[in-house]
């Protein structure tokens, strides 16, 4: 399980040094480690490893209303979806959750940095307002990938996967 940790964790660490410089997840990157990743799971495993490998990225489409609604891009949906296909079902939800938690944590300090707690309070507040008022859900757009609100998933993910690799060999 480690070894699959740290690979996941390589991938990562790469996919934040493109997002961060060039905007975006590669795609080939993200498909050698799908590959990898069922091809591992279906060597280990047979049929039965190929499935909990396509169960563990099925999980990852939990995050998909998030692409859906513009606050998240599709490369990190793709990259969260590989890391999926190599750790198997159930490890991809811990990897998730703990991903989630990173993403929270890169995001406040961002906020603590920035100083502009209130402001994204504020614009968040009236897209929600917004919301509301139409009766319908509108693309959360407004300040992705901007100087004062977004950063890049994929800090979160590797936060998520370090945290769970760190974890797990604790655990020995």
């Amino acid at each position: 399980m480690a070894v699959r940790l740290g690979i996941c964790l390589v991938f990562s660490l790469y996919s934040n040094w493109t997002d961060w410089r060039e905007g975006r997840v590669h795609n080939r990157a993200v498909a050698v480690l799908a590959l990898l990743g069922l091809a591992w799971r279906g060597f280990a495993a047979g049929w039965q490893g190929i499935g909990n490998a396509l169960a563990g990225g099925a999980v990852m489409l939990a995050l998909f209303p998030l692409f859906a609604l513009r606050m998240m891009g599709a490369g990190d949906v793709k990259a969260l979806m590989a890391i999926g296909f190599v750790l198997g079902f159930p490890l991809a939800v811990w990897a998730l959750l703990y991903s989630i938690l990173g993403a929270g944590a890169v995001a406040l300090c961002m906020l603590a940095v920035r100083k502009n707690g209130r402001v994204r309070l504020r614009r968040l507040w009236d897209y929600l307002k917004s919301c509301w008022l139409l009766k319908t859900v509108l693309p959360y757009t407004q300040e992705l990938k901007t100087e004062d609100g977004g950063f890049c998933f994929t800090f979160g993910i590797t936060l998520g996967i370090s945290a769970l690799l760190l974890e797990t060999v604790w655990k020995g």
